[in-house]
């Protein structure tokens, strides 16, 4: 009875020490330092005209890099490291599908968001990052337009697939940003 004791406590103790030895290198977000700490990220200009997109790819950005943990954003240009400038440049929607019976009319849509981004350093007054071109896709699929009903369908289906599309560019944007430097 005492070998199998002595085998059990044996696999028990190994056990252990090898989950706290491969948890003593784990550090929690990314390892790459920034050449910058505070960030101030001020509203979206909307050159482009996508609908209700100005103030939701601002607040995207924005969380996701708070998210990261790695910089800290600031309410002031004043106390900020680094400015990040955001423009929406275009905004496309083609025609994806099309109704069997009519084909002058849409069932879903494929949109397309894109930004100019810029990442202007306070201190050498030179950008880190100028005019770079970033760009989300996603879909719109719209109701039966035949049905009764006061709801503008493809109103509703661009309005639905926005923070869908925002969230993605706000994503790639803060890969860009906060990415290997």
């Amino acid at each position: 009875m005492s070998l199998i004791r002595t085998i059990f406590f044996g696999c028990l103790a190994v056990t252990v020490l090898s989950v706290l030895t491969g948890c003593a290198a784990y550090h929690l977000g990314s390892s790459a330092d920034l050449p910058f700490e505070k960030i101030y990220v001020p509203p979206a200009s909307n050159e482009g005209f996508a609908p209700q997109s100005q103030a939701l790819i601002t607040t995207n950005v924005r969380e996701t890099l708070l998210r990261d943990g790695r910089v800290k954003l600031v309410s002031s240009v004043e106390i900020a490291d680094v400015v990040l400038y955001i423009k929406l440049k275009d905004y496309t929607r083609t025609a994806r599908a099309l109704q069997s019976t009519d084909t002058e009319i849409a069932r879903s849509f494929d949109l397309r968001l894109v930004a100019e981004i810029s990442l202007f350093n306070r201190s050498t007054g030179r950008y880190l990052v100028k005019d770079r071109i970033v760009n989300e896709r996603s879909t719109a699929h719209t109701e039966n337009p035949y049905k009764n009903t006061s709801i503008d369908q493809y109103a509703l289906a661009e309005y639905q697939s926005m923070p869908r599309l925002t969230r993605g560019l706000s994503r790639k944007i803060s890969d860009i940003i906060l990415g290997a430097w």
